[in-house]
């Protein structure tokens, strides 16, 4: 957490991962808590793997520009270990928390591609506390993995949900989520949001309750 009230977080993955719609969830959630945010998305047209495509994400009112400066994401989303490691690198300060899925890509034209456990080493170099979340089991869990409404993705979501670092509560989260489903697909997205919800409940964490992020002028502070 920055020290104006700001919560910088970055979520990164493939051009095909959700990242918008993550990133759509939780703004969506911040604006019904009075919660002013400002994002850009990153790369997201890149399909070799040579970079992430990622999406910056501001939360309270003193966020000055959309951009988050190199050292001052305070949390990371990673949907692919490799494309993690690349964000945590780029924008990630030593004090970040990250939530990674232990799932890797090998891009096709790259020889050599460093291991999970290589890059799970390097996140545990660049930030305070990095979480492994298998999130392809968790999809797997919740139907399947393959199919179009990002249940990978969701289960991540639930993940940070439940970590207790957002300024709101799972169940904010989950309402806005059911909202933007319908009845088939809401049951199938919320189920692999709630199983990463409870993944990272039985992962023993020491993680610090959110520091309050600046309202705007008509709230509090969340």
């Amino acid at each position: 957490m920055t020290r104006d009230g700001t919560l910088n977080i970055v979520t990164a993955g493939f051009p095909y991962n959700d990242i918008n719609v993550i990133v759509e969830i939780l703004a969506e959630t911040a604006t019904e808590h009075d919660i002013p945010c400002t994002g850009m998305s990153l790369n997201t047209r890149d399909t070799f793997g040579l970079r992430p495509s990622c999406y910056h994400l501001r939360l309270g009112a003193s966020a000055r520009g959309a951009y988050i400066p190199e050292g001052e994401g305070d949390i990371l989303l990673g949907l692919e270990a490799g494309c993690a490691a690349r964000a945590a690198a780029e924008t990630i300060g030593p004090h970040g928390v990250g939530l990674v899925n232990t799932w890797q890509y090998h891009p096709p034209h790259l020889v050599q591609y460093p291991t999970v456990d290589a890059l799970f080493e390097k996140l545990g170099r660049l930030m305070a506390i990095v979480v492994p979340v298998d999130a392809i089991r968790l999809a797997e869990q919740a139907g399947d993995r393959r199919i179009a409404q990002g249940l990978v993705d969701m289960a991540m979501l639930g993940a940070l949900a439940g970590s207790g670092v957002l300024p709101f509560t799972t169940a904010d989260v989950a309402h806005v989520i059911g909202s933007r489903y319908r009845m088939t697909d809401g049951e199938r997205v919320l189920n692999a949001f709630h199983l990463g919800v409870a993944e990272i409940a039985a992962t023993p964490l020491a993680l610090a309750a959110p520091v309050a992020v600046a309202r705007s002028v008509s709230g509090s502070d969340a």
